[in-house]
Formats: structure tokens, C-alpha cells, sequence
């Protein structure tokens, strides 16, 4: 599927646009997609959208929006369509508290990866628990260990690095909420649950 803002190709499954950052709304009744807050109707079929859903996390769940009935009246008598939802709140949702965070590769593969407590390897290879098919990416080329409330970046003795806001790791690196992570020439960037972004 595409953004409809932006137009970039996102997976099936997405809850925002990893290009332009737009939260996910589909419509009630044909499911088009739109990521427009300002919008009442369905472009496509009409319907109201006071009923529309926000994409939930990945494991099923919808969030509904807030009803347009809820909203504040303005002196006029018109309803004030604008729907404000935090991202972070609906990521956050994700009650699975073996999850610390994310990883999302900007440029070509908007899919994120999750960050799971313990040790998540990641290479080119099979074996690995995030697979990165890219030449430049080494079979095994670094480890995210994460416990203690914090996550650590290894490189994993990769032939062309592992990068960290632009500068190379040589020993393991914590990782703080929107770092830039580069593996070779794939760049991902780091999105942590808010519990863990207080202990920055």
C-alpha cells in the first residue's frame, strides 16, 4: 500500500508513514486509507468519519479515534473535525513488556523490527534474528543486548561497521530514542518505548 500523503510504498500492516510521519486512518465502511486530520468525510464512498479507526499495533488491536460528538463546538455550532493522535501513544500500547523499542529502515523497507529483551542479533544471514539481505551487511554483523532497562549496540566484527549517529562503534554503545544506526550502507532509526527514553 501506499502513504497517502507522501505516496512512499509502506507494508500492509503500517500504522504510520515511516517517510512523513502521518498517522494511519482507514474509513469505516470501504477501508480506504487517508492520513488527512482535517478530514470529516471519506473521499471515496462518504461516509462520516467520526467512526474511523486508527491503524493498531501489530498484533490486531484497533484504536479507535475520538468521535467527532466528543470534540469541543465551536460558537457556530460546527464540531471541530481535527484529530490529533500521538504515535507514541499508540505504540506505546503494545502491552508485550518484553519489548524495548523499535527499529525502522527509512530509505526502502519501512518495516520495524522490534527490539525484544535479551540478546537480538543482526546480519545477513539466516540465523539472525533481524535478517538485513544486503551485501554490504555482514553474515553475522552486530547484537543488540537489552536488559537492564537499556539497550546496547555491538558490532559483531562486521567488515564494513557498525555506525552510530554517523561515527563507528568499536565497543558496545548505548542506544538513545531516534539514534541513526547504520549497518554497511543499510540505515535504520531507533524508536524506544517511553519507558525507557526517561533513563537517557
Amino acid at each position: 500500500m501506499s502513504c497517502p500523503s507522501c505516496q512512499s510504498k509502506l507494508p500492509e500492516d503500517a500504522r504510520f508513514c515511516a517517510y512523513c510521519g502521518i498517522t494511519l486512518r482507514s474509513c469505516p465502511q470501504c477501508a480506504r486509507l487517508f492520513g488527512d486530520d482535517d478530514a470529516c468525510f471519506c473521499g471515496t464512498c462518504g461516509t462520516p468519519l467520526e467512526s474511523a479507526t486508527v491503524r493498531g499495533p501489530a498484533n490486531g488491536r484497533v484504536v479507535a479515534a475520538p468521535s467527532l460528538s466528543s470534540m469541543p463546538t465551536l460558537t457556530n455550532g460546527l464540531s471541530e473535525p481535527k484529530i490529533i493522535v500521538d504515535i507514541d501513544q499508540i505504540l506505546n500500547a503494545d502491552d508485550n513488556e518484553a519489548i524495548f523499542g523499535y527499529l525502522y529502515e527509512l530509505k526502502s523497507d519501512p518495516n520495524q523490527h522490534r527490539l525484544l529483551f535479551g540478546d537480538t542479533k543482526l546480519g545477513a544471514g539466516n540465523n539472525n534474528d533481524i535478517i538485513i539481505d544486503r551485501s554490504a551487511v555482514s553474515w553475522n554483523h552486530a547484537l543488540f543486548i537489552c536488559r537492564n532497562e537499556r539497550i546496547l549496540l555491538q558490532d559483531s566484527a562486521s567488515t564494513n561497521g557498525t555506525f552510530v549517529n554517523g561515527k563507528r562503534i568499536r565497543s558496545p554503545r548505548q542506544l538513545r530514542h531516534g539514534d541513526s544506526v547504520r549497518f554497511g550502507d543499510a540505515e535504520f532509526k531507533v524508536w524506544l518505548k517511553s519507558a525507557y527514553r526517561e533513563l537517557d
